[in-house]
């Protein structure tokens, strides 16, 4: 995905798990060229964009995320595919990164979730992680 997409900057956030940010850049150039409805409730997966998702990744396992959250009210959305078909696709909820992590073989530690357990509450904005990828 990264060598096919110029906004595409994938940030290994070690636990053998990596994430690629899905920028306002990166959501434009995978959809500059038609109109594409959202998957279920997410505001940024459309159906362009998982089409792109499976052709570039192939038949691996891997994640979607989606959080949203001001003033601590909001949640979470996600999804998983293997093998070019979606396995989970959640409902809009408080636990759901957690699940997808868990399913990753996440194991919380330290009185961490799955979440702070990779590092995901470091940063607040997607754009944050560019500066990781350094």
């Amino acid at each position: 995905m990264t060598n096919s997409y110029k906004n595409a900057t994938a940030v290994d956030i070690g636990h053998e798990l990596s994430l690629i940010p899905f920028t306002t850049e990166l959501f434009d150039e995978i959809n500059k060229l038609t109109e594409s409805k959202p998957i279920g409730k997410f505001d940024y997966l459309t159906e362009n964009v998982e089409v792109e998702l499976l052709k570039q990744v192939g038949d691996i396992k891997f994640a979607y995320i989606e959080a949203d959250y001001f003033g601590g009210e909001g949640g979470q959305i996600a999804v998983i595919w293997e093998n070019q078909k979606r396995i989970y696709l959640s409902e809009w909820g408080d636990w759901e990164i957690n699940k997808v992590l868990k399913d990753f073989g996440i194991i919380a530690k330290d009185g961490k979730d799955e979440f702070d357990t990779v590092g995901l509450g470091q940063n607040r904005r997607t754009n944050e992680w560019l500066n990781e990828s350094e």
